[in-house]
């Protein structure tokens, strides 16, 4: 790339998405959506609303899509585990994927995939040589590895939850909430380690301690070069992990060196015919109109099979208010369940009058409702953000709670959950869309006997009751879980040694497959069943081992100790220690209506 061309771009916005990541993220954010010869459409649908979103709101000059390409990488070469023991990318999925990098290229999107390098990997490259120049950068990717590479001029947007919450990270709020700064993101996790990656960090040490000791003294080596101002118990933890947690932060360091060039990120010329065919063989209409605006003769139906919402138009106040019915819809900022804000509301009609209002005049405005039934996407946020006493006496109508007792199998509850293109519209379009879809919702309920009246009898009055209790709390003894955790961690760390001394070889005890080579090659212990990526090691073939008795029987007993605590540790002692507020000894648990519980 030349000067020329390097001055040229200084003044532009680039914006890079991680295709694999925020495809999954979108199959598994919204429900089975099919073309009409049954081919899954889910991660294509939720993927391009989130990229139309982003690109509508950023408005970016220079974009790109980076895929993983298959095979290895220098990760796998250098630790044959890596990403060992994930499941199975589900069929439905990867079917969707090459359709993606169609769709791509067929609207002129750059879209990049190189053989032997992960696709982290080349966002992080051409993320700082864009940087440097320096040009505004953003990388739309939900990996925290990505984190290490933030920078002045670089930014990550991770997802949140569904297909149309993000949250914005730079360097400057990165800093603010770990404590250090990005580019120790690396020995914080080499400290960690990454479950999914099959990353094996160093044992024994969790989430307060990493961060605490990056904070404290920085890289791996400063802290090794204060060993003695750490417990003993640590000490020995760091002196045992270390070459583990060296590995570790190799596997998980971006490779940004290379310089790229950044004209492979101008817009192409797209195909749109091709694009609109593609769209229509796959029955993603308002896709099609999103990207290729004057589609006209598609056959398809909008939200929910109506093909048109009234014009929305501005109300006042005093008018809207004598309407019979009106959708409330909040925006939110803040952390469940207790610093949860409305920033901004809009209430809407039916007829497609609305009304914008600041946060602050919600309770004032809620007090005028007098007959006028409010309809929420999910009532119980709204009534922990005001309290659920401003509602009392209210008609209220909650989309989430009428939806899961039609839907009870799903996990996702809320219009846009439900209704893949409801993100793509403006606040007033999504209320009258909301009011429309939840007709239809009560007409369902009433036709399946007693739903309708469990809804408004049961349902929606227990909703102020569970947030009640959530914002009051459990009473606790913060230092007593702290103390106990304390305790397993150490425990966890003795099983390890003791098993590393008989065995004669340490291994990460969370590896399936680490385990079946210790227990059946290593030791020469008979093995029971196999699975697709090696022997067995689940508590039956344990505890199966454990009648072989002693010797045989000592490191599988160690295993299951090892397991049972680890799953306390992990699944009831940490939570509870993070639910619990510092200083207020009360844990704020969340009472989730809307879930069905097995087992």
């Amino acid at each position: 790339m030349d000067t020329k061309d390097v001055s040229s771009l200084k003044e532009r916005k680039l914006l890079l998405v991680d295709g694999h990541g925020l495809a999954f993220r979108a199959f598994y954010a919204l429900p089975p959506l099919t073309a009409p010869d049954g081919t899954p459409t889910n991660a294509l649908v939720g993927f391009f609303n989130m990229f139309a979103k982003i690109l509508d709101e950023w408005k970016p000059d220079l974009y790109g899509v980076i895929f993983d390409a298959p095979g290895p990488t220098h990760r796998h070469l250098a630790f044959k585990e890596y990403k060992a023991g994930r499941k199975p990318t589900p069929e439905e999925f990867k079917t969707q994927l090459p359709l993606l990098i169609d769709l791509l290229q067929a609207l002129g999107i750059p879209v990049t995939r190189r053989d032997g390098v992960e696709a982290d990997d080349v966002l992080a490259s051409v993320g700082c040589t864009a940087a440097a120049l320096p040009m505004e950068t953003l990388i739309l990717s939900s990996d925290k590895d990505m984190l290490q590479i933030l920078a002045p001029h670089l930014s990550v947007l991770r997802p949140k939850t569904g297909i149309s919450s993000f949250q914005m990270v730079d360097e400057a709020s990165f800093t603010k909430d770990f404590g250090f700064p990005p580019p120790l993101m690396t020995d914080y996790l080499a400290l960690l380690g990454d479950a999914s990656d099959n990353v094996p960090g160093m044992p024994g040490v969790g989430e307060k301690t990493a961060k605490t000791l990056i904070s404290r003294y920085g890289s791996l080596e400063k802290i090794r070069e204060n060993l003695d101002e750490l417990k003993p118990g640590l000490r020995k933890k760091f002196t045992e992990g270390w070459e583990q947690a060296l590995l570790s932060r190799d596997l998980i360091r971006l490779l940004c060196e290379t310089k790229e060039d950044l004209t492979e990120y101008e817009p192409r010329e797209g195909d749109m015919e091709r694009f609109r065919a593609l769209c229509e063989s796959l029955g993603m209409h308002r896709i099609a109109e999103k990207f290729a605006p004057g589609v006209t003769d598609f056959a398809g139906a909008s939200l929910s099979e109506e093909t048109t919402l009234p014009e929305s138009r501005s109300t006042k106040r005093e008018d809207l208010l004598k309407r019979d019915r009106l959708a409330f819809l909040p925006r939110i900022e803040g952390k469940y369940p207790l610093s949860l804000r409305i920033e901004d509301f809009v209430l809407a009609a039916e007829d497609g009058g609305f009304a914008l209002f600041a946060g602050s005049e919600a309770e004032e405005v809620l007090k005028e409702f007098s007959g006028s039934m409010i309809i929420t996407p999910d009532f119980k946020e709204v009534a922990a953000c005001l309290g659920p006493g401003v509602f009392a006496g209210k008609r209220m109508g909650d989309y989430k709670s009428a939806h899961y007792l039609l839907h009870p199998d799903k996990t996702a509850h809320l219009p846009k959950d439900d209704v893949p293109e409801y993100s793509l519209l403006l606040p007033e379009r999504q209320g009258i869309a909301l009011l429309r879809e939840y007709r239809k919702l009560e007409n369902s309920l009433t036709a399946c006997e007693g739903l309708a009246s469990l809804l408004e009898e049961v349902d929606i009055p227990l909703i102020p009751v569970l947030v009640n209790m959530e914002q009051y709390g459990i009473g606790c003894d913060p230092e007593s879980y702290g103390a106990l955790e304390d305790d397993l961690g150490r425990r966890l760390g003795e099983i390890d040694e003791e098993i590393a001394s008989k065995a004669g070889d340490r291994i990460n005890l969370n590896s399936p497959k680490q385990v079946g080579w210790l227990l059946f090659e290593k030791l020469g212990l008979p093995a029971g069943k196999t699975t697709k990526t090696g022997y067995s090691t689940d508590v039956s073939v344990l505890e199966g081992l454990t009648a072989l008795g002693k010797p045989f029987d000592e490191v599988p007993l160690l295993l299951l100790e090892y397991r049972e605590l680890s799953k306390m540790l992990s699944g009831f002692v940490q939570p509870l220690v993070k639910s619990a507020v510092t200083g207020e000894g009360l844990i704020h648990s969340t009472f989730e209506p809307a879930v069905t519980g097995t087992g």
